[in-house]
């Protein structure tokens, strides 16, 4: 699985313990643990 560079991720819900983590990504609700999430790179969207 992967995304374009581009695509906005969401964080939705996070578990009670703080693990996993639930993000949407354009239509789809991914669950990572947080050494999982901890390897992604992201940067915030400034909108105008």
């Amino acid at each position: 699985m992967g995304c374009v560079p581009g695509t906005e991720i969401t964080k939705l819900y996070v578990a009670p313990g703080g693990d996993p983590i639930a993000f949407q990504i354009d239509s789809y609700i991914l669950g990572l643990r947080k050494s999982e999430a901890r390897e992604i790179i992201i940067r915030p969207v400034t909108r105008t």
